[in-house]
């Protein structure tokens, strides 16, 4: 799954590159000197901005079914430690639950411990706040510099808590999810039980079935069923349907030929373009090769336990 995933978002970069496009990048992390192994963080932010801090079009709100500009934040609330090993041997994949109490580091906005997700966004309003006032800098350019003071204490949070150094980030923001299913719908997934979920939209019959991309986002966010108490879920279950939801998507995207259709790999672009932030030293065409090399079997995925 993550091969494909990585080679999906690498193909994505190197066509966006090739065209001349605007991909956002962010030098955060410097000059780190390259070692043979590679660790990758990948972010999902439950903003509901795009990637410059403007809100969306009302049709998007409606079909992503998670209220307007106004709610939400900028958690991380999906992140993956990825290390790929440089000596071909089998690459490893940690998820990190997003509600792990953890030292965060540097204490943004003096809060020293917390939700690991919670560092990107305490970070985020400190240097908004910071900044605010500055002469000469305009409201997209303060979002900018925020949002790279947020990556670097996410990263420097994980670090500490995963005691690893992160070589590159790939982040994106929720609506990619929506937005790539537009490109490849309808998906197939399976429930094993009807349920039913007010807050994410949720509304589906047991058994295998397709989604289009509005459906697709209220599958990837449920957590609870308002119908049926019996179905005690958790946020580990929104987990596990991201999970599926990738893998069934992945399956798609292979079967379809979607990066032989010039019209899909133009959506596919155009979406990196609008809800992806790299690292300046991440080159696309290297982590599809990366991404080519690991495939066969030769990833495993792991969970961080949880207690309580």
């Amino acid at each position: 799954m993550l091969a494909v995933l990585l080679g999906l978002v690498g193909y994505a970069v190197w066509q966006v590159v090739r065209l001349g496009a605007g991909i956002q990048r962010s030098d955060i992390l410097g000059d780190r000197p390259a070692g043979p192994d590679m660790n990758i963080l990948l972010m999902g932010l439950d903003s509901r901005l795009d990637m410059r801090g403007n809100p969306l079009s009302p049709e998007l709100y409606d079909a992503l079914h998670a209220g307007d500009a106004t709610d939400g934040g900028l958690n991380a609330n999906v992140l993956m430690f990825v290390h790929i090993p440089g000596d071909g041997s089998g690459a490893k994949a940690f998820s990190i639950p997003r509600d792990d109490y953890v030292d965060l580091a540097g204490c943004p906005d003096k809060e020293c411990k917390g939700k690991i997700k919670t560092a990107y966004g305490l970070a985020f309003d400190q240097e908004n706040r910071r900044l605010v006032n500055q002469a000469g800098l305009s409201a997209e350019d303060r979002h900018k510099q925020s949002r790279d003071a947020a990556r670097k204490a996410q990263i420097a949070t994980v670090e500490k808590f995963l005691d690893v150094s992160i070589d590159h980030f790939v982040e994106v923001t929720m609506v990619a999810f929506f937005e790539i299913a537009q490109v490849v719908q309808p998906v197939t997934v399976c429930v094993k039980e009807d349920t039913v979920d007010t807050y994410s939209g949720a509304d589906f019959k047991a058994g295998p079935q397709q989604i289009d991309a509005s459906q697709a986002v209220a599958f990837v966010r449920q957590r609870r069923d308002t119908s049926n108490p019996k179905l005690m879920f958790t946020d580990l279950d929104r987990s596990r349907r991201q999970q599926a939801f990738i893998v069934s998507l992945l399956t798609q995207l292979k079967a379809s030929s979607t990066l032989t259709n010039p019209a899909k790999v133009s959506g596919i672009v155009d979406v990196a373009k609008r809800n992806t932030a790299i690292d300046s030293g991440l080159d696309p065409i290297s982590l599809a090769r990366t991404a080519a090399a690991i495939q066969g079997g030769n990833l495993s995925f792991y969970t961080l336990p949880v207690e309580r």
